[in-house]
């Protein structure tokens, strides 16, 4: 009877020690709200998410994951730099490329390019 109640706490244990590992998910790296489902719109069904949309929906993103103290996610502002200049806001597009770029130093070349090719008003 002794072995049998040993047993059953032994098997009750682990069941709660495997359960409990099961209860706290990490946290994602970065937040990336709507990029994602943007981007494919973008593509897949073009003219559906529009550049002043965009610049709406991100813009309102980077806020609250500020505001929460969360990562934004690489290519959010330059996503957002490239629909701020399409919807005809190159200042807010040069502002967001620099953003990428010290947020994230290995997109420095291609942020580059395109504070550039803003200079000269070039696509």
């Amino acid at each position: 009877m002794r072995g049998t109640t040993r047993l059953g706490a032994l098997v009750l244990g682990a069941g709660l020690l495997v359960l409990s590992g099961c209860a706290t998910q990490p946290q994602p790296l970065y937040s990336w709200g709507d990029y994602q489902p943007l981007i494919y719109k973008m593509y897949v069904k073009p003219g559906e998410a529009t550049p002043a949309e965009q610049v709406t929906q991100l813009s309102q993103h980077i806020d609250k994951a500020r505001a929460a103290r969360q990562k934004i996610a690489p290519g959010v502002h330059a996503q957002l730099g490239y629909m701020a200049y399409l919807d005809g806001k190159p200042a807010m597009a040069a502002e967001q490329f620099t953003a990428e770029k010290q947020l994230y130093p290995s997109s420095s070349e291609f942020m580059n390019r395109a504070l550039a090719r803003l200079k000269t008003g070039a696509q």
